[in-house]
């Protein structure tokens, strides 16, 4: 009751440990030397902060990974908008993307629990254009 996109104050914020955990990600995966070209988020302020905290570089809003949770009506729209932007990338370098646990399992199937990211790779086929791996990203090696 009360959310509105444009007011932090009234959406879930994240706590310190949250802030802290984007930050160590962030480290993570510069000490891996992942080379980051862009990163996009939900405009929901909890996954802004987290792409920011991150310090992998500017943010831009992605309204397709907006929480489908909260946008059921428009789910096959958002999806659609957003396999379209991950098969689309080409690089350089690596693509960013922080959206909400409701997205990452509508597009991929999986739950992410703490430790974990959802890597997505191209594929050859038209029929199935991007293969999803979840791994922890202590053991990813870009």
């Amino acid at each position: 009751a009360g959310f509105n996109l444009q007011d932090c104050a009234t959406q879930r914020n994240l706590s310190d440990q949250g802030r802290n955990e984007a930050r160590e990600l962030g480290e993570q995966l510069r000490r891996q030397g992942v080379v980051v070209t862009k990163i996009v988020s939900s405009r929901w302020c909890r996954t802004r902060e987290t792409a920011k905290l991150l310090g992998l570089g500017t943010v831009a809003d992605a309204p397709s990974f907006d929480n489908l949770e909260f946008n059921k009506k428009q789910a096959s729209d958002l999806l659609e908008g957003e396999r379209q932007m991950i098969s689309s990338w080409r690089g350089p370098g690596i693509l960013v993307i922080v959206t909400h646990s409701s997205n990452i399992k509508a597009l991929t199937g999986f739950e992410v629990e703490p430790g974990a990211i959802i890597v997505a790779k191209p594929k050859q086929t038209a029929r199935a254009p991007l293969q999803f791996s979840k791994v922890l990203v202590a053991s990813v090696s870009f």
